[in-house]
């Protein structure tokens, strides 16, 4: 069945991309379709995380199998090593066997759904390890990083977005009851974008030296870019870091190189 918004929806996503644009005029019998109930939604989600259609596809064939029907009850019943044989990951598993304990035990209850307003779904949902993954994002205007100390703000319909706590976008939102309390998640290694801004007197060799020091302490460079203006150069650089402590110590090594005066993160 069609969703009786999609017209609707095809309609501003045509006025807003032209690339989109140009796909709906070609395709125009394409369609947004439901492919089970909610939980089989989520199920699907869950296993198609970064990797490919037709990887995930085939995982989910074997997953359908060893389940007979995608159920809460049945993949609560299911082993660990039942679900790893089907090709998912530890994570995915400990995801699927956390949203069907959820499902099963009725904390989490789709019929009320139709009743609710999107924040509030989205808050019954983000409890739910691999769902609420998928529904909370970080902030581009201040690229929070692991140690810094965060806050969380409920979108209209786009999920939990994750600040900094001393990102000025927070301090001016005036719905102060849309903030949440969240914390990072003790996981493994795992990286963040950080834009950064250097300063210095223009020399040559400049450049150079600052994605030297970056690489040091291997730090992923995502992008380098210098302007300058009167004899300053002012660098803007994009670093991939695990953690706040790794931040810090690249500043502080970016401050050592010669004729730089200011180090600071960009976007505050």
């Amino acid at each position: 069945m069609v969703p009786d918004y999609w017209p609707r929806a095809k309609a501003h996503l045509a006025r807003r991309d032209k690339v989109l644009r140009r796909l709906i005029r070609d395709y125009p019998d394409a369609d947004l379709r439901a492919r089970g109930d909610a939980f089989q939604t989520l199920c699907r989600s869950i296993v198609g995380q970064q990797i490919s259609v037709r990887a995930a596809q085939s995982i989910w064939g074997r997953f359908e199998a060893a389940c007979g029907r995608v159920e809460p009850a049945r993949i609560a019943a299911l082993s660990v090593e039942a679900l790893r044989g089907c090709g998912l990951s530890g994570r995915k598993t400990r995801y699927l066997l956390d949203l069907a304990d959820h499902f099963h035990t009725g904390l989490v209850r789709p019929r009320r759904w139709a009743r609710m307003a999107d924040e509030a779904i989205i808050e019954d949902l983000v409890r739910v390890k691999g769902i609420g993954d998928l529904l909370v994002r970080f902030g581009v205007c201040c690229d929070p990083v692991p140690g810094d100390p965060i806050v969380g703000y409920i979108t209209r319909g786009r999920g939990v977005t994750v600040h900094r706590a001393d990102c000025s976008n927070v301090r001016n939102i005036a719905e102060r009851e849309r903030m949440v309390e969240v914390e990072w998640e003790r996981t493994g290694p795992r990286t963040y974008p950080v834009a950064v801004r250097i300063v210095a007197w223009d020399r040559t060799g400049l450049v150079r030296d600052i994605a030297s020091v970056i690489s040091e302490d291997q730090v992923g460079l995502v992008s380098l870019s210098a302007n300058t203006d009167d004899k300053t150069a002012t660098v803007s650089a994009v670093m991939q870091v695990t953690s706040v402590e790794q931040l810090s110590r690249v500043l502080a090594r970016l401050e050592g190189i010669r004729d730089v005066f200011s180090v600071s993160r960009d976007g505050r």
